[in-house]
């Protein structure tokens, strides 16, 4: 059985489509409108993340995360982990609280970039700042056992207090 290629489906019906509008074909309105739709629907098999990517394109932090996300985990497009921490970190930059995180784990593990502790607690933080819950439990570890940074018991108590009294939905007292 031969497949059309989707390529040359979408110029053929672009094609169609702006030849009823504006030359020979007689088509009327109710088979322009299938066409459209036809159209719309290859378009989005050819790339499902078309309107996310966008959308992220035009500085959309949300639709930035959102592919992100796709290419860490191979969601309608090939894994790409340097992809995955561009789209990141152009959320991140703009305050997204999950972007922040996933891009701290993304140096913690060296996934996508060279492996950064330094850069790792700092995405956490930002994040943790914001209330990631993960987030502020990943720096009350760290704080704890002196890894990443100096040990602080103080500022780990702070952070485990943060994620716990987030977590619970309750202020814990000393």
């Amino acid at each position: 059985m031969n497949t059309i290629n989707e390529n040359v489906l979408i110029e053929a019906l672009e094609t169609m489509l702006d030849q009823s509008w504006n030359g020979p074909i007689d088509c009327d309105h109710f088979a322009r409108e299938k066409a459209a739709a036809a159209l719309e629907f290859v378009r989005q098999k050819a790339d499902p993340l078309a309107d996310v990517r966008a959308k992220a394109e035009a500085g959309d932090a949300q639709a930035q995360y959102s592919l992100g996300y796709a290419y860490r985990f191979g969601d309608d497009v090939a894994k790409d982990a340097v992809e995955a921490v561009k789209w990141y970190r152009k959320a991140a930059e703009q305050g997204h609280a999950q972007a922040q995180f996933n891009l701290g784990t993304s140096y913690y593990f060296g996934n996508g970039v060279a492996k950064d502790l330094v850069e790792a607690v700092k995405w956490f933080r930002k994040a943790a700042e914001q209330g990631h819950a993960m987030a502020q439990t990943i720096l009350g570890s760290a704080y704890s056992y002196g890894v990443w940074v100096k040990k602080d018991l103080t500022e780990s108590e702070k952070w485990y207090r943060k994620a716990a009294e987030q977590e619970a939905g309750v202020t814990i007292n000393k």
